[in-house]
């Protein structure tokens, strides 16, 4: 189950039986995937209520709402809503909208904190329990914004009440969905995020004046970047796409010789967004154990945490149980080197990854 197959079934279903009819505001506030606000537009049909809902986005720079808007402008409105679209898009980047992002995440891992401390969301796979913290986070930043409040150091707080829960329940929620990481829960991680879903509604509408604009402002704004296209918050258990051939062409040149930073590099950076082969997990494992696990060529922490946590991700994300083995074993050796003492909770992070 994942959550294209959830809107297409238990979503619509429950749009469809709802006694009223149409969509309101709040039912914006559900769209944290594209798959969610296709079922929104689907019940949509007064443009009128629609440019009311986008206008108080734009005046708002409430993160979800201007997402949400733009997506179901695109689906729906795109040849009668152009002016409209446009000013949901130039919101995306205003300092506002990042600033209300900060909000929404901290409250974000609040939420997602204190449900998974009250377990409502047991045996049901994880986006569900995300998708309702997220949402539920979205109702309070809107709530906020209407009646002006002002939140002071709202990150410190939430981490400070709930953020044990969030994370060690995050990392639990890896062993279901893996390619969704609790770092990537970031205001500025959450605008990449943001242009990535823009970018994606605009490659899979038929051509018109706005989705061309966008597509044009996208690239020549350098708005997106390889960050757009990590998986969003209810993507963990998403299919990972075939590793293009000049990719593939990388990895053999680069996990090669030594076991080192500069070899696993390319891999690192590749798992979070294609399906490694086996052939490259495999050669990636021979190389540590060729070396009896020592690095070479890494000659400070940072460098060693950096493939510690690269290679956890990787077989996290891949599913090796060879390489989980291997960065245990890395682990292991390097961590008087890197002084687990002063920072355990990084470490320990690690070791959930890779044993995920």
């Amino acid at each position: 189950n994942n959550i294209d197959e959830y809107c297409k079934v238990e979503l619509k279903e429950y749009f469809d039986g709802r006694i009223e009819s149409g969509v309101t505001e709040n039912d914006f506030l559900l769209c944290i995937h594209k798959s969610i606000s296709a079922v929104v537009s689907n019940g949509l049909v007064d443009e009128v209520s629609y440019q009311s809902i986008a206008t108080r986005a734009i005046e708002t720079c409430h993160p979800i709402l201007l997402i949400s808007c733009l997506e179901v402008g695109i689906l729906k409105f795109r040849d009668s809503s152009v002016a409209i679209i446009k000013k949901l898009f130039e919101c995306i980047s205003s300092p506002k909208t990042l600033d209300n992002l900060r909000l929404f995440c901290s409250m974000a891992v609040f939420v997602d904190g204190e449900l998974a401390r009250l377990q409502i969301f047991k045996g049901v796979p994880p986006f569900y329990r995300r998708l309702a913290s997220f949402a539920q986070s979205a109702l309070i930043v809107k709530v906020g914004l209407e009646r002006g409040v002002a939140f002071d150091k709202v990150e410190q707080w939430a981490f400070q009440q709930r953020g044990l829960y969030f994370f060690c329940q995050s990392f639990v929620d890896l062993i279901e969905e893996p390619r969704w990481l609790p770092m990537y829960l970031t205001a500025e991680q959450f605008i990449n995020e943001l242009y990535g879903r823009a970018n994606n509604v605009c490659q899979e509408a038929n051509t018109s004046e706005v989705v061309e604009y966008l597509k044009k402002e996208l690239m020549l704004g350098s708005r997106l970047n390889l960050h757009s296209f990590l998986p969003g918050p209810l993507e963990g258990n998403s299919a990972p796409v075939v590793v293009p051939d000049e990719i593939s062409n990388l990895l053999a040149k680069h996990i090669n010789g030594e076991a080192s930073f500069e070899s696993y590099k390319v891999l690192m950076n590749s798992a979070p967004f294609w399906k490694i082969g086996d052939e490259y997990l495999d050669r990636a494992v021979s190389l540590l154990e060729s070396a009896q696990h020592k690095l070479a060529a890494v000659n400070d922490k940072d460098s060693v945490y950096q493939v510690l946590n690269g290679l956890a991700q990787v077989a996290c994300m891949t599913r090796s149980k060879k390489l989980a083995a291997s960065v245990t074993i890395l682990s292991r050796l390097y961590r008087d080197y890197i002084d687990v003492d002063s920072e355990p909770e990084n470490y320990l992070a690690i070791g959930f990854v890779a044993g995920a």
